[in-house]
């Protein structure tokens, strides 16, 4: 009986990757904001490219792990920037985050009560009546 290590040394490149873009996310949109994320999702796709050209079982999945990590990093950039604004995550003073426009809804200040109270009124009719 052999012992197969391909899933230990898949599972060890899966969990360094992520740990790598954890740490890399926040450091990254600390110093340059999203900035980079165009760069790091082409990087992403060009790991999944180079892993459908791999002779290699093992180094094709390596770096399918790696790309679908890469691409998800930069998604988590621009999630971070959202952390950033709600004061989640710290933010750099040398480089403000810009607060987002409110939409309508937002503005409204909607609580969950008030919702129901809406959806309540539009479903018995009395919106269309009142407004008559």
């Amino acid at each position: 009986m052999t012992l197969q290590w391909t899933g230990i040394v898949l599972a060890l490149i899966a969990l360094g990757t992520i740990a790598f873009g954890h740490v890399a996310v926040r450091k990254v949109n600390y110093l340059y904001g999203t900035r980079p994320v165009p760069y790091v999702l082409l990087a992403g796709l060009v790991f999944l490219f180079l892993s459908l050209q791999m002779d290699s079982d093992l180094a094709s999945a390596a770096l399918g792990i790696l790309g679908m990590t890469t691409l998800w990093d930069s998604f988590e950039l621009v999630r971070q920037e959202e952390r950033i604004r709600r004061g989640h995550a710290p933010a750099n003073p040398q480089r403000p985050v810009e607060p987002r426009r409110q939409t309508h809804l937002q503005k409204k200040d909607l609580d969950m009560h008030s919702v129901a109270r809406n959806s309540l009124r539009l479903c018995s009719g009395q919106a269309f009546r009142n407004q008559r």
